[in-house]
C-alpha cells in the first residue's frame, strides 16, 4: 500500500509541475498580448495626433473659406432691398 501511495503522490507532484509550467506560459503570453495591446494603441493615437498636425492647415484654410462664404452671403443678403419695397415702389409705378 505504501509504495502505491508513493507512486500517486508522484503523479500528482509531476502533475503540478506540467501544471506550473503551462500557467507561467499563459501568463507570459497574457503579458505579451497586453504590452502588445498597449503598443497598438500608443501607435493609433500617435498616428491620429501627427495626421492632425499635417491637416491642420489645410482645415484652417477650409474655415476662412467658409468663413468668407458666409460673409459674401451676408454682404448679398443686405444689397438685395426688402421685397415689401420693391412691392410699395411697383405700387407707386403703377399709380403714376
Amino acid at each position: 500500500m505504501d509504495t502505491n501511495i508513493e507512486e500517486r503522490l508522484l503523479a500528482i507532484e509531476k502533475k503540478v509541475t506540467e501544471n506550473n509550467a503551462i500557467l507561467i506560459k499563459m501568463r507570459r503570453v497574457q503579458r505579451n498580448a497586453h504590452l502588445f495591446r498597449l503598443f497598438y494603441w500608443i501607435i493609433i493615437i500617435s498616428i491620429t495626433a501627427g495626421s492632425l498636425y499635417y491637416i491642420k492647415p489645410y482645415l484652417d484654410q477650409l474655415a476662412e473659406m467658409y468663413s468668407g462664404f458666409q460673409n459674401t452671403q451676408e454682404t448679398i443678403k443686405n444689397s438685395i432691398p426688402d421685397v415689401s419695397n420693391i412691392n410699395k415702389l411697383l405700387e407707386q409705378i403703377k399709380g403714376l
